[in-house]
């Protein structure tokens, strides 16, 4: 797959971005640049919170990749201190907290499962020439999800429990 890295922040998070880059390549994807960004599959945004500024740049372009059909994923502090943010930016968003950049290849190979199942999808079954299966429910599968899915999961699973006093 093609994947553009972006990275925001301090120098922590700079070196996280390095970690991740190598990663990606070990894993055989292909980083692209900013003048190719179009052409990327997976969008990888590595966050920072310490500007408002920059939290509203990096809120647009999370909102921008997901309408462009492009993978969001989200990583650095600001999944840990404005997930309700990114969620209303990007529900699909998958999200990595600061200390989860070792799950980069697990997020990176669940993307990509979605990615060729769909393609498959499309090519033999949509262009069959049968009934719309999309109208069905039968292919409404439900596709293995990893330990982070969506930045929706993550909130729920994170979320207090509420008990009946």
């Amino acid at each position: 797959m093609k994947v553009y890295l972006e990275s925001f922040g301090c120098s922590a998070s700079q070196a996280s971005a390095e970690i991740m880059k190598a990663s990606v390549e070990r894993l055989g994807h292909e980083l692209v640049g900013f003048n190719t960004v179009d052409q990327a599959d997976v969008y990888i945004c590595n966050s920072c919170t310490v500007k408002y500024t920059t939290e509203q740049k990096i809120l647009y372009k999370i909102r921008r990749m997901g309408e462009r059909g492009i993978q969001v994923i989200v990583s650095g502090c600001m999944p840990e201190v404005q997930l309700e943010d990114i969620l209303h930016a990007n529900p699909e968003a998958h999200i990595l907290g600061v200390n989860d950049v070792s799950r980069l290849g697990d997020v990176l190979s669940s993307i990509e499962q979605r990615k060729k199942k769909d393609d498959y999808k499309e090519k033999n079954v949509l262009n069959s020439g049968l009934p719309n299966p999309l109208a069905s429910s039968m292919f409404h599968e439900s596709v293995p999800t990893p330990i982070f899915t969506s930045a929706r999961s993550l909130r729920a699973a994170i979320s207090p429990v509420r008990t009946a006093l």
